[in-house]
């Protein structure tokens, strides 16, 4: 089920408030892309997945469904 612009643009605002300082988010053909910056790789996915929740948890989202993938960059 496709995202509707106010569930895009409330899910942006709920990473913007949900990154650090150093953290970074992006936005681009409908997807979202974050760098979680100085954070070991085992805790990216970790933190992806509650800030999804904390989201979903604010508003009438259920019906949506979600995937993310983490990668690690560099060393």
């Amino acid at each position: 089920q496709a995202f509707p612009d106010e569930l895009k643009d409330s899910l942006e605002d709920a990473l913007i408030t949900g990154l650090r300082k150093n953290d970074v988010v992006s936005r681009y053909a409908g997807c979202f892309f974050i760098l979680f910056s100085g954070d070991p790789p085992e805790n990216c996915e970790e933190r992806a997945k509650g800030i999804v929740e904390k989201w979903k948890s604010s508003g009438d989202y259920e019906a949506y469904s979600f995937s993310y993938e983490t990668e690690q960059v560099g060393e």
